[in-house]
């Protein structure tokens, strides 16, 4: 059975970290927009085994937290939307999805 797993923000983290328990009962697919990082090195690397899109927004501060070396990020990132230097892109789901519609 495929379960998909789909969230904006602190849920695309939940979404993440709820697959890694649900890994093995389930074939889990995660499709995350705007989700901080989630873990230690040693879990997301763990949880690499997992199909797991990250979408994020160039420039998006979110993404970017907790900062490293505690955290990292799980999966595939998918970067949105243009480079523009010292812009930070606005932190909602309209956003992305104006990003995913061009």
């Amino acid at each position: 059975t495929v379960l998909h797993l789909v969230g904006f923000s602190l849920g695309g983290a939940v979404a993440q970290l709820a697959a890694a328990s649900l890994h093995g009962a389930f074939d889990v697919r995660v499709i995350s927009f705007a989700a901080p990082k989630i873990g230690a090195h040693d879990f997301c690397s763990r949880l690499n085994k997992v199909a797991i899109t990250r979408d994020e927004l160039i420039g998006a501060v979110v993404p970017t937290l907790p900062p490293l070396p505690a955290f990292h990020s799980a999966g595939r990132c998918i970067p949105l939307g243009d480079w523009v230097p010292d812009a930070k892109p606005e932190h909602t789901r309209q956003a992305y999805r104006s990003a995913l519609q061009k």
